[in-house]
């Protein structure tokens, strides 16, 4: 689910992908000249202005790479793609989600039969809290599981209103967000900034693995005194690994957040958006849960008998007396 693409001068750019590319450089420039590449740190002295432009225009031009490709890189940590090899880890996060809702279950049983330890202020917040769990980290149902915690993670705020108002997610949200107030978009997408910001720097974390080890094939062949010196530096990949597994985690904190925000587009502009149609919102829920349904299935499958339906489900609107003819 997007937004926008963000402007190649703005803060999302710069803060998202500008940024962790101009770190990731950094540190491959600082490998090279440590394993006996310093006749990098020699040129850059020599027209220090130009070389550092040019240094600055191809940073600029690998982040916007970077950002062209992030829907591909999203949809690889969420564990989308046949060959994926996130799979490996589906039956992790299915014994997360079982684990999870079993546990729900026993609570909710021993409140039913009245146990004082479950229904008692502890049992009470530890409920509560696995609920709350399950609604941010895991869609509601088992088949909807995707291989990965980030995946389910925003799996699970994508299914939050087909749960509540029977709308699909996924051909609502381009609707429903062209609605919202620019403070609001603003709102959405610097918490999705957020998110790419902790991806990318995972990327081009992993990414530095293999430069490294190139480096030091190339640099330390037959250069002992080279490599002996720049011991601190075996430490890198070490470093590399720990911030990668910190960004994932990051990242998923971050897409939780920038659920709340999605969430509350459709929980807040869903009248809009029908009125948007032409129609005006059933007040019974189930009568507006079967609108939704019915409009999503038009939006789905290109039905114009489902928007049809919807058209009669709507809420009648209101129209003006007759004038008295007397």
């Amino acid at each position: 689910m997007f937004t926008k693409l963000p402007s190649l001068l703005g803060r999302d750019f710069l803060i998202a992908h500008f940024l962790p590319m101009v770190a990731f450089v950094a540190a491959v420039l600082a490998v090279l000249e440590a394993f006996g590449h310093a006749e990098l740190r020699a040129a850059l002295d020599e027209n220090i202005l130009s070389e550092v432009s040019v240094l600055l225009l191809g940073v600029w031009i690998a982040a916007t790479v970077l950002l062209l490709v992030n829907h591909d890189i999203v949809r690889f940590f969420e564990g989308y793609g046949r060959w994926n090899p996130w799979h490996l880890f589906a039956p992790v996060e299915r014994r997360r989600f079982r684990a999870l809702r079993d546990e729900i279950e026993d609570l909710r049983r021993r409140r039913a039969a009245g146990d004082a330890d479950a229904v008692g202020p502890a049992g009470s917040e530890r409920f509560m809290d696995l609920r709350r769990r399950m609604a941010e980290r895991f869609p509601h149902e088992e088949p909807l599981l995707l291989p990965t915690a980030l995946g389910n993670t925003i799996r699970a705020f994508e299914a939050y209103p087909a749960v509540l108002y029977g709308m699909d997610a996924i051909h609502g949200w381009p609707r429903l967000v062209g609605l919202v107030p620019e403070h609001m978009r603003e709102a959405i997408d610097d918490s999705r900034t957020r998110m790419d910001a902790w991806l990318n720097v995972l990327v081009l974390s992993v990414v530095f693995l293999p430069v490294f080890a190139a480096v030091v094939a190339f640099g330390c062949a037959g250069e002992s005194t080279a490599c002996a010196w720049s011991a601190p530096w075996w430490l890198a990949p070490a470093a590399a690994v720990g911030l990668a597994l910190l960004a994932y985690e990051r990242a998923i904190s971050a897409a939780a957040g920038w659920g709340l925000w999605v969430k509350a587009v459709f929980d807040l502009y869903q009248d809009d958006l029908a009125r948007a149609l032409g129609h005006v919102l059933p007040e019974e829920p189930e009568q507006r849960r079967l609108y939704w349904t019915q409009v999503s299935q038009a939006m789905i499958y290109r039905h114009a008998a489902s928007l049809d339906r919807a058209a009669r489900t709507a809420a009648p609107t209101a129209t003006p007396p007759p004038e008295d003819a007397g």
